[in-house]
């Protein structure tokens, strides 16, 4: 086995390299104890399952599915699932499940995890029992309310054998320690629940086989004996305090890697008013004076330097919402580096609008080749979401620029080989070998590719 199971004193259980890898390298891979899309048109069972014929592949609602009392769900419950699904979505996640992928996925797992204990799969939930919880309490009180929902009483889903303790248990290890899968919802894997976090990370991870397997993938060298970790929130381009904030909301635990702690936040970047040409940026949060110093000269920054510092911030971030802002703002006198996270969730939100409203191709490629290079200026060289960014210009530019598609796969390719699991490798070479000449072959394409994963 590559990794192992190891004790960490402050981050308990952690999973260990036990020899080196390289950029590329798969470290392991793991089959999900429990999966659910959170597409709600889609059967909460077949839609994940890898033994389900092409003609099942979860393409109808859970509430027509056929194979449900092969899984074990009794009649009331397989006549009343779609009750269910949303009794539990608002039970788990009351009056913000809004947008389905907030909680179904979720609500999904949880009732999948139960149907497998009424059935008598205790051993295989026994891993989650064993899973680190971020707020006990509170999952205790969702269990609680999943129990006092009408729909699931009158189904029988919750027996009085499992007390409210065990059922939050079994829904805090799922939302503490679940993944997201690459067709959209999550999944619990026992082996890849035991990465820990960093914003820094030395490894991505990839689902594929309809969420049921994980596959994770070295971005950078790792010696034996170093941890394994990912990055829990895809945290790419935000600021340490808003990242430490993500990470408590969400798994209760207050980020001390070192990009949280001690390295310059190059996400938040700004001129440094004692070098023409450094650029300053905050170690950690940045909340005393002295953490703000240049990466060039090595200069802090005095009280009142950072308190302008900070109200050009605060100004520049509620005002930014057009690319006509951003140019006003490198025009005039302006303490941030256009590298600042500002400018590029400006630029990214200029770009999904342009999307949105199908506007020429060459301007929305201009305002997403901006968004490239600020990227490529702040992320580790062979970062994951470099090669999603360059998978999408590749894109823009069918049929338009068919030399430019096949540079931009290209780029995406030499990315894969260096972060990207097998599959991810495979497809972008298809991509890479046969490109597609129309708009209509490009989306066949990718939604075969989706389909195979």
């Amino acid at each position: 086995m590559s990794v192992r199971v190891d004790t960490h004193p402050s981050r308990g259980r952690v999973l260990t390299a036990t020899r080196a890898f390289s950029a590329g390298q798969v470290l392991f891979e793991d089959d999900a104890l429990v999966a659910a899309s959170w597409d709600a048109d889609v059967c909460l069972e077949c839609a994940v399952d890898p033994t389900a014929s092409d003609s099942m592949q979860g393409t109808h609602p859970s509430v027509e599915c056929d194979d449900l009392e092969r899984h074990g769900y009794p009649e009331q419950l397989r006549l009343a699932i779609d009750e269910v699904e949303e009794a539990v979505c608002e039970a788990i996640c009351p009056g913000e499940a809004e947008d389905p992928e907030d909680s179904l996925d979720r609500a999904r797992c949880l009732i999948r995890c139960l149907v497998m204990h009424g059935r008598g799969d205790g051993a295989l939930l026994a891993p989650l029992a064993d899973l680190t919880v971020a707020n006990a309490e509170r999952d205790t009180r969702m269990a609680a309310a999943v129990r006092s929902a009408d729909a699931v009483r009158a189904c029988g889903l919750l027996p009085d054998a499992l007390s409210d303790a065990d059922v939050g248990q079994m829904l805090g290890a799922l939302n503490t320690n679940s993944h997201t899968l690459d067709l959209g919802g999550s999944a619990l894997f026992p082996l890849g629940a035991m990465m820990h976090s960093d914003c820094a990370p030395n490894c991505a991870y990839y689902t594929a086989v309809r969420g049921s397997r994980l596959t994770v993938v070295a971005t950078r060298a790792i010696a034996a004996g170093e941890a394994v970790c990912i990055d829990y929130g895809n945290n790419f381009y935000r600021p340490t305090a808003e990242r430490q904030e993500g990470l408590l909301a969400t798994y209760g635990f207050h980020c001390d890697c070192a990009s949280c702690n001690e390295l310059p936040d190059r996400c938040r970047a700004f001129w440094c008013p004692r070098c023409s040409e450094g650029i300053l940026a905050p170690r950690g949060a940045g909340v005393d004076a002295g953490d703000w110093r240049c990466v060039s000269c090595d200069s802090v920054l005095s009280d009142s330097e950072r308190e302008k510092f900070l109200a050009a911030e605060a100004e520049l971030e509620e005002t930014l919402d057009s690319e006509e802002a951003i140019e006003a703002a490198l025009r005039k006198e302006c303490v941030l580096h256009p590298s600042h996270h500002a400018f590029f969730w400006c630029y990214k939100a200029l770009f999904d609008a342009m999307l949105e409203a199908q506007s020429p191709p060459q301007e929305t490629e201009r305002v997403w080749r901006i968004a490239i290079e600020l990227a490529e200026s702040v992320l580790t060289p062979n970062h994951p979401e470099l090669f999603v960014m360059y998978d999408q210009l590749a894109q823009l530019r069918v049929p338009r620029d068919m030399p430019g598609a096949i540079a931009a796969w290209s780029q995406a390719l030499e990315l894969a080989l260096l972060s990207a699991d097998p599959l991810t490798q495979t497809q972008t070479q298809s991509l890479l070998g046969r490109p597609p000449t129309s708009t209509h072959e490009l989306q066949a394409r990718y939604a075969k590719q989706a389909k195979d994963r």
